[in-house]
């Protein structure tokens, strides 16, 4: 399995994380305190195109993620996650807080 990693772009009012490699405890961590640093933005896209597994921290590091982004009235979308991790964040009830495409 490939190295966890993360990476931030900012693209206007749009800030962009793409994860790669295991989505697990460690990389929560680091993400969170990576989005606490960046600070608010209008919208926000999780690229998980290089996301080869999800845990359960993963999944509520997301909901912190979605709470500090604004809750309800959030703008964040999650892109390109393969059919597996599509199918775990479905069944997660995750496409209530998250745009998942």
């Amino acid at each position: 399995m490939a190295k966890s990693e993360l990476k931030v772009l900012r693209e206007g009012d749009t800030l962009i994380y793409q994860i790669g490699g295991a989505f697990d405890y460690a990389l929560v961590k680091l993400f969170k305190k990576t989005y606490q640093a960046e600070g608010q933005a209008g919208r926000y896209v999780l690229d998980l195109g290089k996301t080869e597994k999800i845990d359960s921290s993963a999944i509520g590091g997301l909901m912190y993620f979605h709470h500090f982004a604004g809750g309800k009235d959030a703008d964040i979308t999650l892109t390109n996650a393969s059919p597996e991790i599509k199918r775990l964040l479905n069944i997660a009830q995750l496409h209530h807080a998250f745009h998942i495409e």
